[in-house]
């Protein structure tokens, strides 16, 4: 009797085993990529023309992702302001990640700076996506960016 049941347990082990080749993946195991345009502008004046954008990307899966975000102005092919952040993103909720990374500042008045940046970035309840994020520069300079955005759409169809 006892001899039966061991084998019928390893019978259907062996019929459900996953062996090296898996054919199906959860979702969370796929890496995606997303790029996300908020704002690509351009604006004429007598002064000349300019031109402004901010982006943020990432590849990643669900848990660890690469973020490229970007910001800035440049007017007749040159930098006028520019602030793009290279972080690393883990989930830590699932509607949140927390963020940490580096951040490079480029000025055409003033100085550039590199920053250390740690934050974190999700969504609030009430559909308010929150983007907090620390940055410690040279010379014990600091800095706070906090961003709240919420979309309404107007028709909705």
């Amino acid at each position: 009797h006892r001899v039966d049941r061991r084998q019928r347990q390893m019978c259907i082990r062996d019929r459900y085993a996953v062996g090296q080749q898996r054919s199906l993946m959860m979702a969370d195991e796929h890496k995606f990529a997303s790029l996300l345009v908020d704002r690509f502008e351009r604006g004429h004046s007598n002064g000349g023309n300019s031109n402004s954008y901010e982006v943020q990307a990432w590849y990643g899966d669900s848990y660890n992702k690469l973020t490229v975000k970007a910001e800035g102005e440049f007017a007749q092919g040159r930098v006028e302001d520019a602030r793009t952040e290279l972080l690393w993103a883990k989930a830590f909720h699932p509607y949140w990640d927390v963020q940490a990374g580096i951040r490079n500042d480029i000025s055409a008045n003033g100085p550039s700076r590199n920053w250390l940046a740690f934050g974190v970035q999700g969504l609030a309840p009430y559909w308010f996506v929150v983007d907090a994020t620390a940055y410690l520069g040279t010379e014990g300079r600091t800095a706070l960016r906090l961003s709240a955005e919420y979309e309404l759409s107007l028709i909705h169809i």
